[in-house]
């Protein structure tokens, strides 16, 4: 087995004496430059001179895997969860482990990673945690062959801590991964499977809270001036069995690195094994407000202090956006601003590395999105944090979507049901710091009948409930099927936002429910918006899939497609009352081996490739691009305000 590697991490942090770290690091060969260099973790640990005793630094694990297919699924038995049997190979994460667009890849298949992890020394009541950024289907951690957790959602990050016997020496951990497509499943995206985004190695002190709230904020009235601030929730753990003193202060720093808020919340004495809250709202003086054209980003630091010494114990840092999100007059805004959404969604998805990103691969997709003059983009799933962080630094406001789509008959199931209901709220406890993120939708597709789908409706009221209780920051949203000839469905009308999935002249849609004839989009424009007279409405899905050259009213041309995105946007432009329009989807995608798209079965080609997007799988803009890039123009976030420029990398 190899060793070494780097990690960095959403985490904690703990004491220990910087000798024993400086020796840590020459062991595991640690480059400070290259572990730090791509996207700043959530959580820090504070700084301290050399020299001195202070907190530990969390570690990237990108390097020193190894991985070995199990296609019988008995690696138990041959000892896969201790490194033992035939097959490994080494391999860097993120990784996938099958990147063919095969149907055997498709179907997926029980994988294991193994590494070898040097868990440095920490002081007394401090360990150290294994952070996974996502894994996708299926994850079983063992650590020195030993079972310590199992996670079974694909794209939310999970933690897994440490025994306090493995502090100060090397262990083995091992991850079986089961990247089976699970049957009846709806997902409209490649099933790709393995340690699809970063691993970390973090740092736990004696107090730790998980997911907090570290948000900025604004109050707006109704002539657009604003107020902006911070708010903060979180839960602090006392981890010890004792009791604990504890303190919380949170520091605010201006762009310029100027600190300009400082508040302190004394926790008193945690019982041993208790928890206190800290919540706090406070202005920020002279606060420079979050937008498209202008995305200032402040430093937001949480340090939890323990002990009678004070003795800091774990710092979550944050760059956030002072910004609000609002609903009113039917129109969603930014900062008391009419929004004027234009854009195109995303996936993770590169060619030969499929959903595992490199640091490149992050920016690739933010420049193209910039190049494509887009203002917003979406996914059907939690984003990867570090491209969160990038459409932050960039302007470009995020449709947060949960991936519970075309779900109905799974949601019948109770077990699913609790399922959906976790995987909302940890898609919203994974993004809502994120000040480019402007909704939470918390489902996508669901039959247009809902109110006739109790379990439907049960869902969508509750997981609606926890998002505005987990982010009241933003609204929540539901994005749903356009069909014409439904009435207002009640479910949907108690969301404040609602996101139109509109393929009119496109696919054909159910017998009593056509969506093939255009001429039909204007009128279900119409009556949607008197169903839902006080709703925020935008376009979150068209587009037409593009294949071949040919005649331009032929479905699967690259001829038709330029032009049915320049019809979708003559309708759009023309009207007053919708938030904004995105397309279905920047670049094009692996979705199924039998993927057709809608296109006409003389242009049709079965590669797996969803062929919708304005660039190819491999990049090259389609003559749909230029259309777009006229079109879809975002320049112009909002009718008040200036337009949108390229900021930061």
């Amino acid at each position: 087995m190899s060793r070494l590697a780097p990690h960095r991490t959403v985490a904690v942090v703990l004491i220990v004496l910087v000798a024993a770290v400086v020796a840590v690091v020459s062991t595991l060969g640690i480059d400070s430059a290259s572990s730090t260099a791509a996207s700043a973790p959530r959580l820090l640990p504070l700084g301290t001179p050399a020299g001195t005793v202070g907190p530990a630094a969390p570690q990237r694990l990108d390097a020193g895997w190894q991985r070995a297919a199990d296609p019988a699924d008995d690696g138990l038995q041959v000892g896969r969860q201790t490194g033992q049997g035939d097959g490994w190979v080494p391999v860097t994460v993120p990784d996938v482990a099958d990147p063919a667009l095969s149907l055997q890849s498709f179907r997926g298949g029980v994988w294991w990673y193994v590494r070898d992890v040097a868990v440095p020394a920490a002081a007394e009541g401090g360990t150290w945690a294994l952070r996974f950024e996502a894994v996708r289907r299926i994850a079983n951690v063992y650590v020195d062959g030993q079972l310590l957790a199992s996670n079974d959602d694909p794209y939310a990050p999970f933690e897994v801590a440490l025994p306090r016997a493995t502090t100060g020496r090397t262990v083995r951990v091992a991850i079986r991964v089961d990247g089976r497509r699970p049957g009846g499943i709806s997902e409209g995206w490649w099933n790709w499977a393995g340690l699809t985004r970063p691993v970390w190695l973090i740092p736990r002190g004696r107090l730790l809270t998980s997911d907090p709230a570290v948000q900025g904020t604004a109050r707006c009235d109704a002539a657009g001036s604003c107020t902006p601030g911070v708010r903060v929730r979180a839960t602090v753990l006392n981890r010890l069995p004792e009791p604990l003193a504890a303190r919380a202060r949170l520091t605010v720093d201006d762009p310029s690195g100027k600190r300009v808020l400082t508040v302190e919340r004394d926790l008193r004495t945690i019982g041993g094994g208790r928890t206190a809250t800290v919540s706090i709202d406070a202005n920020v003086p002279n606060g420079r407000l979050w937008s498209p054209s202008s995305p200032t980003l402040y430093r937001a630091r949480l340090e939890l202090l323990g002990g009678i010494d004070l003795r800091p114990e774990q710092v979550v840092d944050e760059r956030i956006g002072l910004r609000s999100v609002a609903v009113t007059g039917a129109k969603l805004r930014l900062n008391g601003r009419e929004l004027r959404l234009r854009g195109s969604s995303i996936q993770e998805d590169v060619p030969g590395r499929g959903a595992a990103m490199s640091d490149g691969d992050v920016q690739r997709i933010v420049d193209e999105l910039q190049a494509s003059g887009a203002n917003v983009t979406r996914a059907h799933y939690t984003l990867d944090d570090r491209l969160l962080d990038a459409l932050d630094r960039a302007g470009i406001m995020v449709w947060a979507q949960t991936p519970v789509y075309q779900a109905d008959r799974r949601l019948r199931e109770q077990g699913f049901f609790d399922y959906a209901l976790r995987t909302n709220r940890a898609s919203i406890l994974a993004t809502r710091n994120h000040p480019s993120v402007i909704v939470h939708s918390v489902a996508n597709e669901l039959t247009a009948g809902v109110d006739a789908q109790p379990a439907s409706v049960a869902y969508l009221d509750q997981a609606r409930r926890d998002a505005e209780a987990l982010d009241p920051t933003v609204p929540p949203a539901l994005d749903i099927r356009s069909l014409p000839d439904y009435p207002a469905q009640q479910a949907h009308a108690r969301f404040p936002v609602l996101g139109l999935n509109a393929y009119f002249g496109w696919y054909k849609g159910p017998k009593a429910h056509r969506v093939d004839d255009f001429r039909r989009f204007v009128p279900f424009l119409d009556a949607t918006r008197a169903a839902y007279p006080t709703q925020a409405l935008a376009i979150t899905e068209m587009g037409a899939e593009g294949i071949k050259s040919g005649k331009r009213t032929l479905k699967g041309t690259l001829q038709f497609q330029a032009r049915y995105l320049a019809r979708v946007m003559n309708v759009v432009d023309r009207r007053t009352d919708l938030s904004g329009a995105l397309y279905w989807t920047l670049r094009e995608f692996a979705v199924r081996p039998d993927w057709t798209g809608g296109a006409d079965r003389r242009t049709v080609k079965r590669t797996g490739l969803h062929r919708k997007g304005l660039l190819t799988y491999a990049g090259r803009p389609k003559p749909v691009w230029s259309v777009a890039r006229q079109r879809l123009d975002g320049a112009l976030w909002s009718p008040a305000m200036p337009p949108r420029v390229r900021y930061g990398p």
